[in-house]
């Protein structure tokens, strides 16, 4: 589900916020806010 939800807001140019970070550091250029 995390590289679901990682790859379209990358699609989208959004950024995803989450309490681990680890689970989306696989897919390059996304940007992810630790909470």
């Amino acid at each position: 589900e995390d590289l679901l939800i990682g790859t379209t807001a990358l699609h989208l140019g959004y950024s995803v916020a989450t309490l681990n970070v680890r689970h989306f550091r696989l897919i390059p250029g996304l940007s992810v806010i630790q909470l």
